[in-house]
This record gives C-alpha cells, structure tokens and sequence, in this order.
C-alpha cells in the first residue's frame, strides 16, 4: 500500500542505535568455500546462479544491486514476500545465495544446511572474515536501527534522548546483548550527526531505486 509518508518530512531524527551487518550466504551446492572464490565464480557468469531477496526494495535487496556495482556484473534477483521465505527458498536450493541477516542464518549456518562466507562488515564479526581480507574492501552492508521523535520535536528534548540513548548502549549487558544478536551498538555523535546520516542513506537509495526503476508498493 502506499502512502505519503515521508521519513524525513514527518519525523525527527533523534539517535542511530546499531548496525547489523549483512552475512553472505549460500546454498552448499554453491562452489565456494570463501569469499574470493565465490566472487571469483559469481564473475564468471554462472547461468544457475540468482540471489534471492526479501523483497523490491528491501535493505537486502538495494545492498545486492550496490553489490553488483561494486563488482562490475550483472545477476539475477528472486524477490519473496519476507526475509523467511527467502531462506528458505535458499535451503532448498531455489536460489543459490543471499544478503542475510545473522539472526535469521546463524542456525542453518551451524547445522551445515547453509554456508556463511563473510561478514559484509568493516571488523570481523561473528566469526566470520570480511570482504576486506579477501581483497575486495571498499563494500559494506548493513541493516541499521535508528530512534526518531515526532515531527517538530524540541532539539533539547531530542539531545537529552540521544545522550541517555548513548549511556544505555555503553552498558555491558546491553552491549553483550546485542553482539549476541550479531548487532553492533554504534550510535550517532550528535542529534545531527544521525540527521546527516538518514538524509545520505535516504538520497543514497532513492537515487538507486530511480536509476534501477523499481516499484516498491
């Protein structure tokens, strides 16, 4: 359904919270065992080779087609109605890899139903290497998490959330929480900081979804 709703017009950004780096995922009928093999294969041009997505337009989505950029080619996308769906059309061998989240591959990933080849993040996480220390830096994919207010909110009112925010995401607990979760606490410096940050993602990715011409409903 859509609607009018705009995130920057309707809501003031207050604090980013956290990152969740994409993993990258495959089917074990892929042959690739790390990541500069499966770049190495993916350039060849593999013809049985489609990436499966949660969606048009998703996070996971807009980051395979940055991805494809990055890399110089061109692959085929299965969009599915939901993150869950799509694992499991990768399970049963309907589409060979995805941008997944660490929550929803970390079990399949440890009973060998799926292979995790990277973590699309700056630090190594989870247990995986990143795309870096295989030669191919320059690419990152997250999810991120950010807080907003209602629109017109008080800068003061706003600050003091963002400081309070922060001193929560520096407890401990808190923070073993979230690595647990493979999510990385990472909040904004300032108020405005965050500001800069949702109004570069959001010029960013309209301007992909234009130049690729999705519709997203």
């Amino acid at each position: 359904m859509k609607t009018d709703f705009d995130l920057q017009r309707d809501l003031t950004p207050v604090v980013k919270v956290a990152l969740s780096p994409f993993i990258l995922v495959t089917n074990p009928k892929v042959p690739a065992n790390n990541a500069k093999e499966f770049i190495d294969y993916l350039r060849k041009g593999p013809k049985d080779f489609t990436w499966g997505v949660g969606g048009v337009g998703t996070p996971g989505h807009l980051a395979l087609e940055k991805f494809d950029r990055f890399l110089g080619v061109k692959t085929d996308k299965v969009a599915y109605k939901g993150n869950g769906p799509a694992v499991a059309a990768l399970l049963s061998g309907e589409v060979s890899a995805m941008f997944a989240s660490p929550a929803s591959a970390q079990q399949f990933v440890a009973s060998g139903q799926l292979k995790a080849l990277a973590s699309l993040s700056s630090e190594p996480a989870g247990g995986l290497p990143t795309l870096a220390s295989a030669g191919f830096s320059g690419f990152e994919a997250s999810s991120w998490f950010g807080i907003w207010g209602p629109k017109d909110l008080p800068l003061d009112l706003a600050t003091r959330i963002h400081s309070l925010v922060v001193q929560a995401l520096a407890a401990p607990e808190v923070k073993s929480k979230l690595t647990a979760g493979g999510i990385i606490p990472v909040p904004s410096k300032s108020v405005r900081d965050f500001a800069d940050y949702v109004k570069s993602e959001t010029d960013t990715n309209r301007e992909l979804v234009k130049d690729l011409k999705l519709e997203i409903n």
